[in-house]
């Protein structure tokens, strides 16, 4: 119970993946119109975390391998002139679970502790609208 001080910053967090993917894509061009499809597929996702609790003076470091990434990417344009295009764009891209451990950091004593197997699932889901304006050179 109690209150926290307006405009105080209790804590970070900081996601990262890295995923070499398996990819395809492709392109349908129609009179001024185009047409384009991106999918990527990775089951070798290495994600980690960093969760910083500065009012407890706490870090938690999670890292998990393995996991799998799903993305899809649909882009429709239209060419105003050979060098000038108008488009739209939706992707979707999830990175489904990847489990593995914890390491714990008090940042007081400085002390540290490690939990192995699956302490952590480190998870990610978004979707992004584009619009936009192209100019080719």
């Amino acid at each position: 119970m109690g209150a926290f001080e307006r405009g105080s910053n209790r804590g970070g967090y900081r996601q990262q993946f890295d995923a070499p993917y398996l990819g395809v894509t492709g392109i349908v061009c129609y009179q001024n119109f185009e047409l384009s499809a991106l999918a990527k597929y990775s089951p070798w996702v290495k994600a980690r975390d960093n969760d910083e609790h500065y009012f407890r003076q706490l870090t938690f470091r999670d890292e998990g391998n393995y996991g799998r990434y799903y993305s899809v990417l649909v882009d429709i344009g239209y060419y105003l002139t050979s060098c000038v295009k108008v488009f739209t764009a939706l992707s979707w891209n999830k990175y489904d679970e990847s489990r593995g451990g914890t390491q714990i950091i008090d940042q007081v004593s400085g002390e540290q502790g490690y939990i192995g197997g699956h302490a952590s699932g480190i998870t990610n889901e978004y979707y992004m609208v584009t619009a936009g304006l192209t100019y080719r050179f």
